[in-house]
């Protein structure tokens, strides 16, 4: 590249160059177009500033090793400045197998009110929701970056004009679940936004889903309540979080929405199969848990599958959670198995009395 110093910031040499009526009329209308937008951008000030702008960056981006196909790869520094500062850069490859549990998961707004409101607030600046073009610019811009990230290999987006609807296709990247949820995400924000799902195709085998939409009221309204967009983010996302969607998958998404539901437990069908499972949980404590009071690791676990209910984790007291006429073989391995340890019968000593 040549040295700075012959770059001179005085516009003094000419070069003519032949382009077609229509690259010209392009260049001069963009050039308006920001000069109305960004009065204050020096790049825009003229034809002339945005070309030698334009022609200095290209030679230091060629200079440096890139080519034209490169150019396809830049990334709007809007949609950037949002998707990259909040997605980072991350090993796809590793995080697929732990995106698998989360696949049905429901996305609440309280617990990502802040990824939420940020990406809201980018939606509202940068849409217009009465201009076609604006839109299908700007879908185009998230496209690009989708791609560019790896989850999606391609998207389509259709307005039916008249009808208040649209339609979008999304076939994903090689990574399933991770394209799940991304798709679980984009759904809970169409809702945010004012767009209603109201169907949805998705072929897992194919990575491909087709969604229709409907544009309510609140997509026009930037000024809609948030009670009534998180309402549509909700409904939205049931969509992909159902009980229908999860039995088509493997058991343990079935598994996941049940542990949080205290009115079911696990039970063992004999006392070799509970004393193997405990075993391998005790083993496990013992081996990886340093520093840990083991005996309140070993109530948290019996917690968790819902057989007892911790009073104080610092006196280890407990309440029986199990019906007590129909699984006293349940709470028989469960007390038998406690009374190995003497602190436990010290702090629950009503269960222990007639052991």
């Amino acid at each position: 590249m040549s040295p700075k110093k012959y770059l001179s910031e005085k516009k003094t040499s000419v070069m003519s160059i032949t382009i077609s009526p229509a690259l010209k009329e392009w260049v001069t209308t963009y050039v308006k177009r920001k000069q109305r937008e960004l009065p204050e951008d020096d790049a825009f000030k003229s034809i002339s500033a945005f070309v030698c702008g334009t022609l200095e960056k290209t030679l230091k981006m060629f200079e440096s090793g890139k080519t034209f196909d490169d150019f396809e790869k830049v990334m709007d520094k809007r949609i950037e400045d949002i998707f990259g500062r909040l997605s980072g850069n991350l090993f796809l490859p590793i995080i697929e197998p732990g995106s698998i549990l989360n696949a049905y998961v429901p996305l609440k707004f309280s617990k990502l009110s802040g990824l939420y409101m940020q990406m809201l607030k980018f939606y509202l600046n940068e849409l217009d929701p009465k201009n076609i073009h604006n839109m299908e610019n700007l879908f185009q811009r998230i496209k690009a970056r989708y791609i560019f990230s790896g989850l999606t290999s391609d998207m389509r987006l259709e307005l039916l004009k008249g009808e208040n609807k649209g339609v979008i296709e999304h076939i994903g990247g090689p990574y399933k679940y991770l394209h799940y949820l991304n798709l679980k995400f984009l759904v809970s924000m169409f809702g945010l936004l004012g767009a209603k799902l109201l169907s949805i195709d998705y072929i897992k085998d194919q990575n491909y889903c087709k969604m229709e939409y409907l544009i309510t009221d609140i997509f026009y309204n930037k000024n809609a309540s948030k009670k009534e967009r998180i309402q549509l983010l909700e409904e939205n996302s049931k969509f992909f979080t159902n009980f229908e969607r999860i039995i088509q998958d493997e058991p343990v998404h079935t598994w996941i929405p049940l542990s949080n539901d205290t009115t079911t437990f696990v039970a063992f069908k004999e006392l070799k199969d509970f004393n193997s499972c405990i075993e391998k949980v005790e083993n496990d404590f013992k081996q990886f848990g340093e520093n840990i009071d083991f005996f309140l690791h070993i109530l948290k676990f019996f917690e968790n599958i819902h057989w007892i209910r911790i009073i104080n984790e610092e006196d280890l007291t407990f309440e029986i959670d199990l019906p007590k006429e129909r699984f006293s073989d349940q709470i028989e391995y469960l007390l038998s198995y406690l009374s190995k340890y003497p602190i436990i019968i010290k702090k629950n000593p009503q269960f222990f009395n007639e052991i």
